[in-house]
């Protein structure tokens, strides 16, 4: 599809012409389809899931619960290529005036085709998650690389200087986080959290400052790299920090409290919600209480692995064995006023734990 576009703008076919009678996508056919045919002899359904399920339903309709606005991608992608957020545009406009005229292949254009292809693309999609815009970082960072080495360095000093002025909302937002958690235990998670973010702001302040001045001061590479050098830490420090709310993330913790209460024949149901790093930590199978979601083609393919409706649950629950179930807070209220017999485990903001009481 991008090479398509880019042959339309450009009004010259031969790339495409070229991809068409190639060896391409012959080897890729080659590579790829004996993996795709081995797995859907094993699973019949995987075909019409991955093909079209997780392709043309995905994108042409809200089936998976991921909606939100046209305009989502756009602050990820100021915010992913920080530090040199502001210079996007004119980067751009740099790049498609400066091949104006060229005959031939012309590779700046063809950047910004596949760029403008990827945004344009899954921002029309009926379902939308932060990472589907990963590719359109690498043609960015091409059209960027290109407008720093062309641009004159004064003139950069001041499409960096407003990283300063974000590093200092940065900090503020970071300062009073806390004070907006809803309970005692995500507020020590956020004061943990605030600290390296407080800390990631001042490196990038400090950042955008140095390569200012160098910038201005005509000293191209050694400003480019002071500030590339402090967003890097800022990445740094920001992946570093967010394990502080990892207990709110993760299934470690609650993991650690379940396992010594595991034996080989002890059931563990997620009702109504599912934790995706839980059956990892657990090293076990889940039963999944009225919760579809990414489940629903397996669930529809094998209804008796999964309790399909709530109501069925507390029957499950009090089958002769042992038994673990997560589920929200909400949920373990009303459980517990219609009388089901439940031992509290572990009880955060998101979820809880609960084991079915040991009767005489």
């Amino acid at each position: 599809a991008v090479v398509f576009l880019y042959c339309l703008t450009q009004r010259d076919w031969r790339w495409l012409k070229r991809l068409q009678w190639g060896w391409g996508p012959a080897l890729f056919l080659l590579i790829a389809a004996p993996w795709f045919v081995a797995v859907s002899q094993q699973n019949p359904e995987f075909a019409r899931f991955f093909f079209i399920h997780e392709h043309f339903e995905r994108f042409l309709t809200t089936t998976h619960r991921r909606v939100e606005p046209w305009w989502y991608f756009i602050p990820i992608l100021l915010i992913g290529v920080l530090p040199w957020a502001f210079m996007l545009l004119p980067a751009i406009r740099h790049a498609w005036r400066s091949e104006a005229g060229l005959a031939g292949f012309r590779p700046l254009r063809f950047t910004l085709i596949w760029g403008a292809f990827v945004f344009v693309f899954f921002s029309a999609s009926g379902s939308k998650l932060p990472a589907y815009l990963l590719p359109l970082f690498p043609p960015l960072g091409l059209v960027i690389g290109r407008y720093l080495h062309e641009t004159p360095a004064p003139r950069l000093a001041w499409f960096v200087a407003p990283g300063a002025v974000v590093a200092l909302i940065g900090a503020y937002a970071a300062w009073t986080a806390p004070a907006r958690a809803r309970d005692a235990l995500t507020r020590g998670m956020y004061d943990e959290f605030s600290l390296w973010l407080i800390a990631a702001s001042l490196i990038l302040f400090t950042a955008a400052c140095v390569a200012f001045v160098l910038l201005r001061k005509k000293h191209r590479w050694f400003g480019v790299v002071a500030i590339s050098v402090g967003a890097l830490l800022v990445v740094e420090l920001v992946e570093d920090g967010y394990e502080a709310l990892s207990p709110l993330q993760s299934g470690y913790a609650i993991a650690q409290k379940m396992l010594p209460l595991i034996k080989p024949d002890t059931r563990i149901y997620a009702v109504e919600t599912y934790d995706q790093s839980l059956p990892f930590y657990l090293k076990r199978p889940i039963t999944l209480v009225n919760y579809l979601d990414e489940f629903t083609l397996g669930i529809q393919s094998e209804p008796q692995k999964a309790i399909l409706r709530v109501e069925d649950f507390p029957a499950e629950w009090m089958r002769p064995g042992e038994a673990l179930a997560i589920m929200g807070d909400v949920k373990y209220e009303r459980l517990k006023a219609e009388g089901l017999p439940m031992q509290l485990i572990h009880q955060d903001p998101r979820r809880t734990v609960v084991k079915k009481p040991v009767v005489n």
